[in-house]
């Protein structure tokens, strides 16, 4: 990518920023966010990551939950 040659966030190999920001182009995708040129190849790049494909797919897996904290019994 750019000023760092890519295609990952910081150059030629995976980093710990590449991981960090796997979970912002999920929601990219879930959003509908358009991206330019640049931002979709890297975004291809990060879908395309075999761990982040599992990651995915284990989170397609999970039983929904139940999360108890938000049982308010208040008034609005």
């Amino acid at each position: 990518m750019g000023r760092w040659g890519g295609p990952w966030l910081l150059g030629a190999e995976r980093s710990v920023a590449d991981a960090m920001y796997a979970p912002v182009v999920t929601r990219f995708r879930t959003y509908d966010v358009k991206l330019d040129a640049v931002c979709e190849a890297y975004a291809q790049t990060i879908l395309g990551w075999p761990d982040v494909a599992e990651w995915i797919e284990a989170g397609r897996r999970e039983p929904e939950a139940r999360i108890t904290e938000l049982d308010l019994e208040a008034e609005f």
